[in-house]
């Protein structure tokens, strides 16, 4: 496995087919991810304030991670996205993925992380994740993304060297 920490011109496509892939996302989350990857391109990981870092196995995008510093705070990120092809789930990648995103925040400056998720059953595996890897559930909103769907918050300190 390789990861490195740049988009090349032309991967966004990937990413929007990668996010499709693992069949948890609307049609316009993959757009999302998709323009997402375009700013960076167009704009550079610094002045677009979208981050990748990406895993690759014999040449292929097998999971990345898009994060960016929150606006108006001190050292606080979003993660925006983890995503991890379906064969290669269950296998540690999405762990590895989300332990180098934190060491390049922590590089920034940042202290903490945030991350939201869905509270429908489907997500529970997602929750049960962020949950084994030291965030901790610090809201939800009720009806948010829809009626019956809250949006689950969850963050985590990174610790000071």
């Amino acid at each position: 496995m390789r990861f490195r920490t740049y988009l090349q011109p032309g991967e966004q496509r990937i990413i929007r087919e990668l996010t499709a892939s693992v069949a948890a996302f609307h049609d316009y989350e993959v757009e999302i991810a998709g323009e997402l990857a375009d700013e960076n391109l167009s704009k550079g990981s610094e002045t677009s304030g979208y981050h990748f870092f990406l895993a690759e196995q014999e040449g292929e995008i097998v999971g990345f991670t898009c994060f960016g510093e929150i606006p108006c705070t001190r050292g606080r990120y979003d993660l925006y996205w983890i995503v991890v092809k379906k064969n290669c789930q269950g296998k540690g990648l999405g762990r590895e993925l989300l332990r180098k995103t934190e060491e390049a925040i922590k590089t920034r400056g940042g202290q903490k992380i945030y991350v939201e998720t869905s509270s429908q059953e489907a997500y529970f595996v997602t929750r049960r994740f962020y949950e084994r890897c030291g965030y901790l559930e610090i809201g939800r909103f009720p009806d948010f993304y829809e009626d019956g769907d809250a949006k689950v918050t969850y963050c985590r300190d990174l610790p000071a060297e």
